[in-house]
């Protein structure tokens, strides 16, 4: 592999400034408040925000360089800069040879154009011939396979279909850089084995990616170097399980402060979760379960308002150390009705047979109304499930099944001999 650098950062930082919220105001308060500006000066306070801050980083060709971080830490804004999508504000970038990106779905594509017209707008954006796009034209469309829908405009496309033909068109191309911001996560499995793969023969025959991913497993298989950022600053950098093993330390600290002082909540706030605990079937709080045992998680919601909040969805998800989604509870799904009156009141949500083998996993709580989320926290609460009679067996499954981290109860049967 060829050492040369083809990605160089120095002193990078991005700063964004964020004004308060200004109240709604209704054409005669306008005009009030602008007359009364004609006599007094006031100035807007700004408050800045450093999404990126000291950013150092080479990235040789040839490397697929994996980022991780949590929400928020930085990711997304770093790769938009490589891709030239934002400017920074300080610092400095210098890239060698045509760059592909990947970010959000919906970018990089001409709505208005058809799939087909899109490659070759894109091939023609890397510098490519008329003649080079025909030549790599049926590839794109046998990997994507969409080619029935290629000459329908993009913007009817669904989210799988557009990542589709995106990914195609940008490992197909010729690109010497390829920037992959977690799109991969809204195509299906078959399709991101697939997308894996390319992405794997692109580093052997020496083009570079940069990839964003809270698929550990995907980091740790394909990226030849990982860093890992948080607040804005890369914190860690090197092998890939090394990296990950600091992450996966840094991602139970939420969960160690408590509900009502956690500031990190999206949501628009009429509510809030101001309490999360555990009680088994008897109703008795505990902070441990056992495998197979039922167990119940209490929301304690506080309905800041007047008025009742009809919400459409409180939801859990459950994630392992690792971030490796193991399931989804919803009362969307179950179709439970879930009103939240004035004061605080529990929210419950009952597992009759709790399927997750031994080990320590973390629960992010949701609450929203049809319109928008009223209050979210990632990792709410740490839960460690205890290997003990799964399933009232009385086995204990074996260390080796911490690979498996989801349990179904089954039963076997022999078919009599007729």
């Amino acid at each position: 592999m060829n050492n040369k650098t083809v990605i160089e950062i120095t002193g990078l930082g991005k700063r964004y400034s964020i004004n308060k919220r200004e109240k709604y105001l209704t054409l005669r308060d306008k005009i009030v408040e602008t007359s009364q500006n004609l006599f007094r000066k006031k100035k807007k306070k700004k408050k800045n925000f450093w999404a990126l801050r000291d950013i150092n980083l080479e990235v040789k060709r040839g490397e697929v360089l994996g980022i991780i971080g949590s929400n928020g830490a930085g990711k997304s804004t770093l790769l938009k800069i490589l891709a030239r999508v934002t400017e920074p504000t300080e610092g400095k970038v210098v890239m060698y040879g045509k760059i592909a990106s990947l970010l959000e779905v919906g970018t990089g594509f001409n709505q208005e154009l058809t799939g087909r017209e899109n490659i070759f707008l894109n091939g023609a954006i890397l510098g490519m011939s008329r003649k080079e796009i025909r030549n790599k034209f049926n590839k794109i469309i046998r990997f994507s396979g969409i080619g029935k829908f290629i000459d329908t405009p993009v913007k009817r496309y669904s989210s799988g279909m557009y990542i589709r033909l995106a990914f195609a068109v940008a490992a197909h191309l010729e690109s010497d850089i390829l920037l992959i911001d977690e799109v991969l996560a809204v195509g299906d499995m078959e399709f991101r084995k697939k997308c894996l793969g390319k992405i794997s023969s692109m580093a052997s025959s020496g083009r570079t990616v940069v990839f964003i991913s809270h698929d550990l497993s995907s980091i740790r298989s394909l990226c030849t170097r990982t860093i890992l950022i948080e607040n804005g600053k890369i914190i860690a950098s090197g092998r890939n399980e090394a990296v990950i093993k600091n992450y996966s330390k840094s991602f139970d600290k939420p969960s160690k402060i408590s509900i009502k002082n956690r500031l990190d909540r999206r949501g628009n706030g009429v509510a809030s979760i101001v309490d999360i605990f555990f009680t088994n079937k008897k109703g008795v709080k505990v902070k441990n379960i056992s495998s197979g045992d039922s167990l119940v998680v209490n929301l304690s919601c506080r309905n800041k308002s007047k008025k009742n909040i009809d919400l459409s969805e409180a939801s859990l998800l459950f994630l392992n150390t690792e971030k490796k989604r193991m399931f989804k509870c919803s009362s969307l799904i179950t179709g439970s009705k879930i009103i939240l009156r004035p004061g605080i009141q529990d929210v419950k949500c009952i597992i009759p047979k709790l399927p997750l083998a031994k080990g320590k996993y973390f629960i992010s709580p949701l609450i929203k109304t049809e319109s928008e989320i009223i209050d979210s926290l990632d990792n709410g609460i740490v839960l460690t499930v205890l290997p003990e009679d799964f399933f009232s067996s009385g086995v204990i499954p074996p260390d080796s099944w911490n690979e498996q981290d989801v349990l179904v109860k089954n039963h076997w049967s022999l078919e009599s001999d007729q």
